[in-house]
């Protein structure tokens, strides 16, 4: 996982340089990292353009979810635990807690 945050060409692969595995799930949509617990699959709607900051939001729409069955403790009521964890910037974060990622040549 942390090698993931090292900053490669916009025309190189993550999954490919880091050999990180994957499975398509939607045609219309890419891979996502296999045995991922959860996962979105979005469409992009808009970027807004913030004068003077660095920051690009986006604005998506979720089409399509994915929550593995392995996490899912009670289907009635669609109760799940999971470990989230966040990409921000070239750093990590669990809830509580930021993890910085090492340095790779």
């Amino acid at each position: 996982m942390h090698f993931s945050s090292k900053a490669l060409d916009a025309n190189q692969s993550e999954s490919e340089i880091f050999d990180i595995k994957t499975q398509r799930l939607f045609e219309n949509f890419p891979p996502m990292v296999k045995d991922i617990q959860i996962s979105y699959f979005c469409k992009l709607h808009q970027e807004v353009e913030l004068k003077g900051s660095k920051t690009i939001p986006i604005i998506i729409e979720i089409k399509h979810m994915h929550i593995s069955d392995t996490i899912i403790k009670d289907p009635e009521k669609l109760h799940f635990e999971v470990k989230p964890i966040a990409r921000i910037g070239k750093s990590y974060a669990l809830i509580g807690e930021e993890i910085t990622p090492p340095k790779i040549p």
